[in-house]
């Protein structure tokens, strides 16, 4: 139990104790007449009775004053053997131990998926926030571990994104998942992508889906993530009741960056020479900063010297400050991959990644692309951004690690990739 209920419940009891006793003690000493054998020795003993209660409600308050005082438990260490930091990747179930900043909008999501009337529940929450806002992050590290944590020991299905095959995607995962009688949540990246890659039959057939495998598994939730740039595509077609009543998250305020910058080094055992903290907060701006600064806390980790260092100024104007760490690492890799002559005609670089995206109404989104469909050349350039973890492969198939990459990069040109 902790500290708080701890103390209001001694705090009552306490005071129920002492008014009993007062109570019996004032009756025994009034009564007049025969007194039955109890109420004699009551009265005998009234006063050291009360001198006993006296004690015990002052012994019961300098323990609860000591109980407030103890220090609390040290934070749990960071062992994973990675950094705490992400870069430009979403926190994952592994990270929890040092994904810091969302504790509300996780409380939130928690309460949905225990409604007062389950029978009633609309079993679909989808999470809706800016690009670089941590979406994945909140809902891959924040809801899910406080799920299965839970003493109802929910069972959480691998995420998934919806692709080009959003339907078999979804059945794939439902139907190969256990049947264990527990209360069972998938979570549905990037639901965005239902406009993006997929046609209007495409789309009808999945809000069906969902429908189906909701009715038919009762105890089975949906959570999916959307851009909030790509709401008005959901509420004007038949994927509505996909975004009916959803959890929207904002920007992260300043005090809980400043969580995200210094709890996980503090629990991976590193430190951030003074003044260093609040300076890397008043450089975040935009609705990338999110991304880049998880990224540039990578970096600064990783060159610091991992756990048991102290990460200074002086690295941190190295590595360039918080937009400038991302385009320096790309930057490097561009200068190898062209070689000291630089681009002859359209750059190879620019255009490779170019494949990777998708303009829609202005917005640039990501587009997965198979490495068997890129030519050899773009390849090579494509598996040294993988290395330099500005690319993610997975199974073969090549994604950015996020669009803060072809917004941010001038990519050695004289503007962005794509506009800000």
């Amino acid at each position: 139990m902790q500290r708080r209920p701890l103390a209001l419940v001694l705090d009552v009891l306490l005071m129920l104790v002492g008014a009993l006793l007062g109570i019996a003690t004032n009756y025994a000493t009034n009564v007049e007449g025969e007194v039955p054998l109890p109420l004699r020795l009551l009265r005998q003993w009234s006063i050291p009775l009360v001198g006993i209660g006296l004690l015990a409600l002052v012994g019961g308050q300098l323990w609860l004053r000591w109980l407030e005082r103890r220090p609390a438990a040290p934070p749990a260490r960071w062992t994973a053997g990675q950094p705490p930091y992400p870069g430009l990747e979403a926190f994952g179930e592994e990270d929890a131990a040092v994904f810091f900043g969302r504790e509300r909008e996780t409380a939130e999501l928690v309460a949905r998926l225990h409604p007062a009337v389950p029978a009633r529940a609309h079993r679909c929450v989808t999470v809706v926030g800016p690009s670089g806002s941590g979406k994945s992050s909140l809902v891959r590290a924040g809801l899910l571990p406080a799920l299965t944590g839970r003493r109802t020991r929910w069972t959480a299905y691998p995420a998934i994104t919806p692709g080009t095959d959003p339907v078999g995607a979804l059945r794939a995962a439902v139907d190969g998942g256990p049947r264990d009688g527990r209360p069972r949540v998938l979570v549905v990246d990037q639901l965005e992508e239902l406009l993006t890659l997929s046609g209007a039959g495409e789309r009808t057939a999945f809000a069906e889906a969902v429908r189906e495998v909701l009715e038919r598994d009762p105890r089975l939730w949906l959570v999916g993530t959307l851009r909030s740039d790509f709401l008005t595509g959901f509420l004007e077609g038949h994927l509505a009741s996909l975004v009916r009543d959803p959890v929207v998250i904002a920007a992260l305020p300043r005090e809980a960056l400043h969580e995200v910058v210094a709890r996980p080094g503090a629990a991976a055992g590193v430190e951030f020479e003074a003044g260093l903290v609040p300076r890397i907060v008043d450089d975040c701006g935009g609705g990338d900063a999110l991304p880049l600064l998880a990224y540039t806390l990578q970096e600064l980790y990783r060159r610091a010297g991992g756990p048991g260092s102290v990460i200074g100024h002086a690295l941190y104007r190295e590595v360039g400050g918080v937009a400038g760490a991302l385009v320096g690492q790309a930057d490097r890799i561009r200068a190898e991959l062209l070689g000291p002559g630089g681009p002859h005609g359209d750059d190879p670089v620019v255009g490779t990644l170019l494949r990777l995206v998708t303009v829609r109404g202005g917005e640039p989104v990501r587009r997965r692309v198979a490495r068997a469909e890129l030519a050899p050349a773009e390849r090579e350039i494509a598996d040294a951004f993988v290395a330099g973890r500005l690319l993610t492969s997975d199974a073969g198939v090549l994604d950015l690690a996020h669009e803060a990459l072809l917004r941010r990069w001038p990519g050695g040109g004289g503007g962005y990739i794509l506009p800000l």
